[in-house]
């Protein structure tokens, strides 16, 4: 009998190329789940982003694992290039259909709660990544999910390109955007970051 830390350690070093062949062609259930463990907090915070609802992303990213068990499921089904795309681009489409269902429109108003009287050694981390959320919240949706992919969850330009089904100009054009928009909005909260700055 093995020793599941010791699958679970060997599962670690394995690509997501490499778990998806052991589930598919050995039914290895500690393959799928060591994805999930990689990729289920980052695809539920993507998700957030979309649908600002954390039942709603948590509901989405379950339907994601789902269709993506569905998928290896199928022979003819082939994984090709970089798994976290493919996970991202399903997640994204999930959480698209549940707006469109819904009838739901993003806001794009600039966030409030940016006290000037606070300085920037008043914040806490905790404090630094709210900002931070009310400052991809109130960005148009099109440039939140550019820059979350990009800029958070670590994708290439060309990676978030392909998850968006846009040119890889487009993604450099709205994460420029999104930059000096929540730059723009930081100095009128009298909050100053380098980090934002789009020179």
């Amino acid at each position: 009998m093995t020793d599941p830390s010791t699958d679970e350690d060997r599962h670690r070093e394995l690509t997501d190329l490499e778990l998806i062949e052991l589930y598919r062609h050995h039914d290895d259930l500690g393959a799928i789940t060591a994805l999930v463990r990689r990729y289920d907090a980052d695809l539920r915070m993507m998700v957030r982003r979309i649908l600002r609802h954390d039942e709603d992303a948590a509901d989405v990213a379950q339907t994601t694992w789902v269709r993506v068990l569905t998928a290896l499921g199928r022979p003819e089904h082939e994984v090709h290039g970089i798994v976290r795309g493919w996970l991202w681009s399903i997640a994204r489409n999930e959480a698209i259909d549940r707006l469109r269902r819904a009838r739901c429109r993003p806001t794009t108003g600039m966030p409030r709660g940016l006290d000037p009287a606070i300085s920037i050694n008043d914040y806490s981390a905790a404090d630094a990544r709210l900002v931070l959320a009310g400052l991809l919240d109130a960005l148009p949706a099109q440039h939140r999910e550019a820059i979350t992919l990009v800029w958070l969850r670590g994708l290439s330009v060309q990676e978030a390109a392909d998850v968006l089904g846009v040119a890889i100009g487009t993604i450099k054009s709205r994460c420029a955007r999104a930059r000096t928009q929540m730059a723009a909005a930081v100095s009128r909260g009298g909050l100053i970051t380098t980090a934002l700055d789009p020179g």
